[in-house]
Formats: C-alpha cells, sequence, structure tokens
C-alpha cells in the first residue's frame, strides 16, 4: 500500500511540474515518518552516501567532454564525414542526421545534448535541402535516444553503480543496441524519403570521402581511446572520463584552435551546472531507494510478482511495458535508482543477467524522452524547429515504432546484446 501511494503521489506531482528532485526528496521523507522514527537527518545522510562513489566521478567529466565536442568544430567534422558517407543515398540527409547522433552519441553520453547539438546543425540543413519540419525535428529527436545507449553512457554509470554490475561490461552491451537504433531509423529515413519524394544529394567522389574522413579522425578516435582503454585494463571508466576531457582540450587547443578561453570557462560552469542537476536527482533518489529497501518493499514486490508468474520471457514483457510508462513521467536516472532494486531481484531469480536487465532498463526509459508528457528530445528539438507539436509526434510514431521493435530484439536476443562481452570473454 505503501508503495502504491509513493508511485500515485509521483506522478501526479511529476505532471503538475513540481522538479523531479523535490518530488522524491519529499516522498523520501513522508515515507521515512509514515513507517519509521528514525530522524529526518537520515534522509540527509543517504543522500550523502548515494553520491559518494569513485564512478559516478566520470559523469561530470564525461558531460564537460560532451559540452567541449558540441561547441567546437567537433561535431561538424562529424557531420561531414557523415555526409560523405551516406548523402547521395535516398533519405540520405536524414541518415545524416542519424549517423551525427550516434558518433557524438560516442562522444556525450546524453541525449538531450546530443538532441541540442545535432538538432542546431541538422534541421536548418534538412529544411533547406528541401524536408519537412516535422519530419526532420521527429528523426533528430529519435536518433538522440541513441545518446546514452551509445557509451560512453551516463545513465549506464549510474544503474552500475545501483545494481553493482560492471560498468565496463554495460558499455560494451549497449554498442549493438545503439547500432540497431541507428539502422532502424535510417530504414524509416528511406523509406519516408521515397514517399516523400525528397531529393537526392551527388555522390562525393572517393577523394572527397577520405578528405571528410582525415578531417574527422581526430574526433572519431575519442571513442576509441576511451573504450580501448577501458577493455583493455588501462584504465577505469572514472578514469576514461577525465582521459576525455584531456583529449577534448587538447584537440582544442592543439589542432582546432576553435574555442576562446572565455568559452572554455562558460563551458565549465554549464557542465558543472548540470552535473550539479544530475547528482542531486541522484542524491535523492538513493534515499528513495534507501527508504523503500528498509520498509522490505522490493523484497514484497518480488515475491507477488513470482506468485504469479515465473515465466522468464513473461515477465521480461511485464517489465518492459512498466519501464515504457516509467520513461513517460520519470527523470532517467531517478527512474533507474528507484526500480533497479526493485527489478534486478525478480529477474536474476529466473536467470535475467544484471548487465542485459541494465541495457533493457537503459534503452526503455530513453524510449520515454521521445513520448509525452516528459519527452524531453522532443521539447527540446521543437525548441530549435520551432514546428507544431503535433505534426511532429504524428511523424514520430513510426520512428516509436521502429524502436520498440529494437527493443524487443535487445530484450528476447540476449546472445546478440551480449555478443561482445562474450567474444572478448569479460
Amino acid at each position: 500500500m505503501e508503495f502504491l501511494i509513493f508511485c500515485v503521489l509521483m506522478i501526479v506531482l511529476i505532471i503538475c511540474g513540481v522538479p523531479v528532485a523535490y518530488v522524491l526528496g519529499s516522498l523520501a521523507l513522508m515515507l521515512l515518518k509514515m513507517q519509521t522514527t528514525l530522524p529526518t537527518v537520515v534522509i540527509v545522510q543517504r543522500m550523502f552516501t548515494g553520491i559518494d562513489s569513485f564512478p559516478l566521478m566520470a559523469i561530470p567529466f564525461f558531460i564537460f567532454a560532451g559540452s567541449i565536442m558540441s561547441r567546437s568544430i567537433f561535431s561538424k567534422k562529424l557531420i561531414d564525414f557523415a555526409y560523405a558517407l551516406v548523402g547521395h543515398v535516398r533519405g540520405g540527409l536524414g541518415m545524416v542526421a542519424v549517423l551525427g547522433c550516434m558518433f557524438f552519441a560516442a562522444l556525450s553520453g546524453s541525449a538531450v545534448a546530443t538532441a541540442a547539438c545535432i538538432g542546431a546543425m541538422m534541421i536548418p540543413t534538412l529544411r533547406e535541402r528541401g524536408y519537412d519540419d516535422d519530419f526532420s525535428s521527429a528523426l533528430v529527436a529519435s536518433a538522440s535516444v541513441m545518446g546514452p545507449i551509445i557509451p560512453p553512457s551516463v545513465p549506464m554509470i549510474v544503474y552500475g553503480v545501483a545494481s553493482g554490475a560492471s560498468i565496463a561490461t554495460l558499455f560494451m552491451c549497449g554498442i549493438v543496441p545503439g547500432i540497431l537504433l541507428g539502422v532502424s531509423l535510417a530504414v524509416v529515413s528511406y523509406f519516408t524519403a521515397k514517399k516523400r519524394k525528397y531529393p537526392v544529394a551527388e555522390k562525393l567522389p572517393w577523394k572527397d570521402r577520405l578528405k571528410s574522413f582525415w578531417h574527422a579522425f581526430p574526433a572519431l578516435l575519442m571513442p576509441l581511446i576511451i573504450l580501448g582503454g577501458i577493455y583493455g585494463g588501462i584504465f577505469t571508466p572514472s578514469e576514461a572520463a577525465v582521459v576525455a576531457v584531456v583529449y577534448g582540450l587538447l584537440l582544442e587547443v592543439l589542432v582546432y584552435k576553435q574555442l576562446s578561453a572565455k568559452e572554455l570557462f562558460q563551458i565549465a560552469v554549464d557542465s558543472a551546472i548540470s552535473s550539479a542537476a544530475i547528482m542531486i536527482v541522484i542524491a535523492v533518489a538513493a534515499s528513495v531507494s534507501w527508504v523503500l529497501t528498509g520498509l522490505q518493499i522490493p523484497q514484497r514486490i518480488t515475491t507477488a510478482v513470482l506468485s504469479v508468474t515465473q515465466n522468464k520471457n513473461l515477465l521480461l514483457l511485464i517489465v518492459n511495458g512498466i519501464l515504457l510508462i516509467a520513461g513517460c513521467f520519470m527523470e532517467t536516472n531517478a527512474a533507474i535508482l528507484i526500480l533497479t532494486p526493485i527489478f534486478v531481484p525478480i529477474m536474476s531469480s529466473v536467470g535475467v543477467d544484471p548487465v542485459l536487465l541494465g541495457i533493457i532498463m537503459i534503452v526503455n526509459i530513453n524510449i520515454g524522452l521521445i513520448t509525452p508528457p516528459v519527452g524531453m528530445c522532443l521539447y527540446v528539438v521543437r525548441g530549435i524547429s520551432k514546428v507544431d507539436f503535433g505534426k511532429m509526434l504524428r511523424a514520430v510514431v513510426p520512428m516509436l515504432i521502429a524502436e520498440l521493435i529494437v527493443l524487443l530484439i535487445v530484450t528476447y536476443a540476449e546472445p546478440l546484446v551480449m555478443f561482445l562481452p562474450n567474444l572478448l570473454g569479460k
């Protein structure tokens, strides 16, 4: 009953526009005082404990590295390379937007940052080339979902801390689902362009393609250095985040030379604000998880669910449904921290690997970034394109269907998701 009241109040308050951190903190206090005689200062202590974790240090550094990429010439070089690859294909410019989101996802780890950066560059270009604003906006918003799925990924770090799963293995397992999402959206772009008769660009000669690749190579090298270093055992994910910042700064100072000292300072300030916003959500969500665990709510839910069915496939379907609904209303990191202690025991009891569950959770919840009422990526892209929100929602539907198909593949094709860790013996 306590958990039901908690869920209802949380949804109502979020719909009313109350910030997620305030909602979670208030409900944690309410549950604590309703069910225990512990002093309220315990909530503050648990908030501090929740963020007193070395792996979480990766978050501000990855955000800082992503901000450097988004404000420098990095992103333009990546877009130019993507255009050289697929610009001549039917729907190719839409595919460029998808590829741009994939490349940027491998640098930033954030869906909203991907939507803002690629949207600002691609939507005006798509408009100039005759693409409809509703399709362009929907495509960029849908493709930005790959931001936290293709490593590095802030939500994967949060899930790894909450569940104890290996962050390096989570990063590895995110690559295949991210590629599948990109391919599915490229297919949608092709058929939409064919139906709406969007123009096709000229095919560039191989000389120009190689030149574009050479210009983008330093930016493309960054994810290879980060992931290669992690999987090669050279550094941890937290240390990799610092390497990403140093590499980005060196490239910017020594190679591209596009950012002034004043701009770099502003990037640092903005990154600190973004990091603080994420950390406060993590802190209050950790206190909520602690209260729920203390009341044995996850154990009671596990017992209740397993008494109804122990069929693995059915449980995976139920979990997907719950996560899709949660993604429509909750902030990504908060949803992960609250639901992880509930779902991990249930799914582990039927043989689901916690790493696979983490990938399923992250894909699910991030699909919520293109579904109202929260749908942050939709609002970010709409702010850039100024397109009618209803038209954009209608254009999102085929892309949402494509992403749900990928979600089913991720859910039920475990060998595909775990292919890279199994190949490397991780």
